[in-house]
């Protein structure tokens, strides 16, 4: 017997709930008065907004396109999130093994398929004490949001040591799948006692000379497979009770660290080429600060049943509310019940197609255009000289690798930032996997990182991502 798999949408669940008799609690907060109707004088109106697209905020935006809610989904500075700065993943469901990156390519491309939509943009604040919700946006849209699922996530710590900040992206970071090739031959170190610090180090070890972990404790905090793991990597090595004080470098990167043993009292200046950060995160809540409840390590306070925060239509998702857990099927899950609590909570409040007729109007469009990429690539050092060395006025160049993660987090603000200064400025991108003759002659420490030329002379290089805002600032400053 054949059988039909058919979606049902958050309607038709709710509608068939309410004809059993089953009961839909929403809980109550803090808040102002629900009216959906106050919608009908706005402009750019979603019904579901979910701010993050890391695995918490792809899969409601799956569960919120399914239900047929008009769902947008702000991607973020990062767009995935951490979960493509991951390697192998050997716990995602159905999958034996499968990288990060893959996750995420599968969990949008099904959303889109299911008719969620994309803003490539950041939301900057927030007003919950009104309704509809007000987002403001990076890009300087402003959203009224009848239901919002916050899914932002967490970032990595870092040391905020002695020079840290001054060889970040020269020798410092956070992300070994972006930049271990260019560590190839090197002593790094890793800092760390958690998983995180164990998978870093063997994405290093096909690259880097020698990995030593430094652990601040007396034990790594690593699960025991992990650990086990490492016996397989001669290059790898634990020193325990050790803290970096100090980082230090020069025009070319990170030169050598200041340790300091914690149980002898001993610091010691040691040669090293890279420092790799695995150290946690901190929960990425702080527009929300006033706005929710949050815990005193910034996580926001919810019903773990439903993914409601302490104000009615609002919820989250993922690791910038759960402190415990982090991983990506738990934040993944936990946006699967936040998209059907937001459906429910919007059928609770009158939500129908006479509602849905009535917004058509007043929609938000803007994201619905995607830039066309029309940055062209430089190749070879022949390309180079006849579009770069020799053109007149300001060129932009891009440098990224499909293994950077954050070069992939850059190349949509690149485009929308080339489409926007089109005619003015000259824009090139540069696959630093397919070019090393011209990483070579240009000296690119690292990628994503950007030069920026003027009559064929470089005036300006930087190595790290960059906002909108911040490359516009930047191009501004060059004409």
């Amino acid at each position: 017997m054949n059988t039909r798999i058919v979606g049902i949408s958050i309607a038709a669940l709710c509608g068939a709930a309410l004809f059993f008799g089953i009961k839909f609690s929403v809980v109550q907060g803090k808040g102002t008065s629900i009216d959906i109707q106050k919608a009908f004088s706005k402009t750019n109106v979603v019904d579901l907004l979910i701010i993050g697209s890391g695995p918490a905020g792809l899969q409601a935006s799956v569960y919120g396109g399914r239900a047929h809610l008009n769902t947008l989904c702000l991607e973020g500075r990062e767009p995935g999130g951490l979960l493509t700065k991951t390697t192998l993943v050997e716990n995602w469901p159905g999958e034996v093994s499968i990288l990060g990156p893959s996750i995420i390519h599968k969990l949008k491309n099904q959303a889109l398929y299911h008719g969620a939509e994309f803003g490539s943009d950041v939301a900057v604040r927030v007003d919950l004490s009104t309704y509809p919700f007000v987002v403001q946006t990076e890009d300087g849209h402003t959203i009224n949001a009848l239901s919002i699922i916050i899914a932002t996530g967490a970032t990595p710590k870092t040391l905020g040591v002695p020079g840290e900040k001054e060889n970040w992206g020269v020798g410092v970071t956070t992300c070994a799948v972006c930049d271990a090739p260019f560590f190839k031959g090197h002593d790094v170190v890793v800092v760390g006692g958690g998983d995180s610090a164990v998978e870093e180090s063997m994405q290093l070890a096909p690259y880097a000379k020698n990995i030593t972990i430094l652990v601040r404790g007396e034990a790594m905090r690593a699960a025991p497979s992990m650990q086990d793991r490492l016996k397989g990597y001669s290059n790898i090595k634990i020193r325990y009770n050790v803290q970096i004080k100090e980082i230090h470098g020069d025009a070319d990167g990170v030169t050598g660290i200041t340790v300091f043993n914690n149980k002898t009292n001993e610091s010691a200046l040691e040669p090293i080429s890279g420092v790799f950060l695995a150290i946690g995160q901190e929960p990425n809540s702080d527009i929300f600060k006033g706005q929710l409840d949050l815990h005193e390590s910034g996580h926001i306070v919810y019903d773990p049943h439903l993914q409601q925060t302490s104000v009615p239509g609002v919820f989250v998702a993922g690791d910038v509310a759960d402190y415990e857990f982090r991983q990506a099927g738990v934040a993944a899950g936990d946006g699967i019940k936040a998209a059907l609590s937001a459906g429910k909570f919007l059928m609770s409040h009158g939500y129908n197609e006479l509602i849905v007729n009535q917004l058509k109007s007043s929609r938000m469009t803007v994201y619905d255009r995607q830039f066309e990429d029309t940055v062209s690539h430089l190749e070879s050092l022949d390309d180079f000289k006849v579009s770069v060395e020799s053109k007149a006025g300001v060129v932009i160049i891009d440098f990224y690798a499909d293994h950077c993660s954050s070069c992939m987090h850059m190349l949509p603000v690149f485009n929308a930032v080339a489409h926007q200064y089109a005619g003015k400025v000259t824009f090139f991108k540069v696959d630093a996997d397919k070019a090393p003759a011209l990483v070579e002659l240009l000296h690119v420490p690292k990628v994503p990182c950007l030069l920026a030329f003027k009559d064929g002379k470089l005036i300006a290089r930087y190595n790290n991502i960059m906002t909108k805002p911040e490359l516009g600032d930047f191009i501004k400053g060059l004409l």
